[in-house]
């Protein structure tokens, strides 16, 4: 089973294209300034078996791919590995956001997970080197690495991306990097 905090069906703010976002549930990394520290805590919060969200995003129309962020996929690998797997034979693309470097994989299912995404976002957020303004990242230290041909020929297009999306209930959630910004600055 996978451990999901969130899933929103359509994003523009988290790799190329229109894209479903998965945030992970669970962070062992817990970097200071986190924004997301609601996602640290490993307690069951959303669980589906990886099956279930494949034919989810099966059934999205117009997505370019997936993009798995958190709390820490690396976290889930083995069943996020299975899923990414599926997910290319569906001709979409992979985007892992990933706390950790290359260097610090110490499983077969990590190390294939990274090398499958088409582009991995990695290093440890630090809050000292904060920068809303990078395209992906938050801050400066972090790197965005494009594993695949598929987007060989893209260019980064350094800014603050935020997106906000009103829900039928009419309620509203506010993705990406807002620096000081919040629901109420609306109402």
């Amino acid at each position: 089973m996978l451990n999901v905090y969130d899933i929103e069906e359509k994003s523009e703010i988290y790799g190329p294209g229109i894209r479903t976002v998965l945030w992970m549930q669970g962070c062992r990394l817990r970097c200071k300034g986190c924004w997301n520290k609601d996602m640290w805590n490993f307690k069951p919060h959303k669980l589906f078996r990886v099956e279930e969200l494949v034919e989810k995003v099966k059934n999205i129309y117009g997505i370019e791919g997936i993009t798995l962020i958190g709390g820490e996929p690396m976290h889930q690998s083995l069943e996020l590995l299975k899923m990414a797997m599926e997910i290319k034979k569906l001709g979409l693309t992979v985007v892992l956001f990933t706390g950790y470097e290359f260097s610090e994989l110490t499983s077969e299912h990590e190390i294939k997970l990274w090398k499958l995404s088409d582009i991995v976002i990695c290093g440890r957020y630090e809050e000292n080197r904060r920068n809303i303004y990078l395209q992906w990242r938050g801050s400066e230290n972090q790197r965005v690495i494009f594993n695949t041909k598929v987007y060989e020929k893209y260019t980064l297009a350094e800014g603050n991306y935020c997106e906000i999306n009103i829900d039928t209930n009419g309620e509203m959630t506010i993705s990406g990097f807002p620096d000081n910004f919040s629901e109420k600055d609306f109402f």
